[in-house]
């Protein structure tokens, strides 16, 4: 069984284990953070050239990402399951 090592997370493991998300909010979720990420840096990177570049980078990171995520829902619903495609730090074996 995994362990959550996050304390914050810990003392809420047997109310997590039991949540569940859809893929629609989490694209809302992602759409989120990316408007957050993406004002942070409009606001905090100078150069036009530098800015736009890196804006792209974040951008397609949060969207490949999400991607993965999907077709892994996607997968999991057609009984052609796999591991998480994102590795979390934050459970233990």
């Amino acid at each position: 069984m995994s362990k959550i090592s996050d304390p914050i997370l810990a003392k809420d493991e047997p109310k997590l284990k039991k949540a569940s998300i859809s893929i629609f909010n989490l694209a809302s979720f992602v759409r989120y953070v990316e408007g957050k990420l993406l004002t942070i840096m409009e606001a905090t990177i100078n150069e036009k050239e530098k800015k736009m570049a890196t804006k792209s980078l974040v951008r397609n990171a949060l969207w490949d990402t999400y991607s993965e995520i999907y077709q892994w829902a996607i997968n999991q619903k057609e009984g052609e399951g796999s591991s998480f495609p994102i590795p979390s730090n934050k459970i233990e074996e």
